[in-house]
């Protein structure tokens, strides 16, 4: 994987984004000024199942695969966000794998903004916990 930072030329970005959807510009800039965009080629692993979870993405291009214990549970496509369970539990041990299954970009944010948001901008705050709590709770049920 390739990291690099993404500046504030990357907020018009966001605004394609579901989860940024409604924010000002101010608030989108505000976000791309702590962003760092990460790059996979096919194949590679985004992120490790069981390992300290410090940081959340959102997938801008391309789809991954997340898998649990080996097994696939769902495919994610642009738009969509991974990780948050773990940033939410204070870094708690990832409870899946996200393995590229094309070329990725995608979007990174540090646990110490994820918990920044809610007091900077609440309504992305609760879209985010809104989204784990609903996972959660499709895990318990699946038992994933």
């Amino acid at each position: 994987m390739h990291r690099t930072s993404v500046g504030p030329d990357a907020a018009e970005k966001f605004n394609e984004i579901p989860l940024f959807e409604g924010l000002s510009l101010g608030q989108r800039q505000m976000i791309a000024r702590v962003a760092d965009q990460v790059t996979a080629a096919e194949g590679e692993t985004v992120m490790g199942e069981g390992e300290p979870g410090h940081e959340f993405m959102v997938l801008e291009r391309g789809h991954a695969e997340v898998l649990v214990h080996g097994e696939r549970v769902r495919i994610m496509n642009a738009g969509e966000f991974f990780g948050e369970m773990a940033v939410l539990s204070d870094g708690a041990p990832r409870s899946a794998a996200v393995v590229a299954r094309s070329d990725v970009r995608a979007f990174v944010f540090t646990a110490h903004f994820v918990h920044e948001l809610h007091e900077r901008i609440p309504e992305l705050g609760e879209r985010i916990d809104r989204t784990a709590q609903e996972r959660a709770e499709r895990d318990a049920l699946t038992g994933s």
